[in-house]
């Protein structure tokens, strides 16, 4: 089950160097997810890039507004 306004990030902008503006140094590569079954996501979850697997029977506590 997935509550309302889930955020799923897979990528992320890059800041290996301190004398770039972080805005002008690309993105990260595109990472997979994987959710297992019977997995429960909570309202205004944001899933952030790095995370690749949500294991089976997880539940995702709401987040906060």
């Amino acid at each position: 089950m997935i509550g309302r306004d889930l955020k799923i990030f897979t990528k992320n902008h890059k800041s290996d160097r301190t004398d770039i503006p972080m805005r002008l140094q690309g993105f990260t590569e595109i990472s997979s997810l994987v959710i297992g079954n019977d997995v429960w996501i909570g309202d205004d979850v944001i899933i952030t890039a790095g995370c690749c697997h949500i294991g089976e029977g997880s539940i995702l506590a709401a987040g906060l507004q």
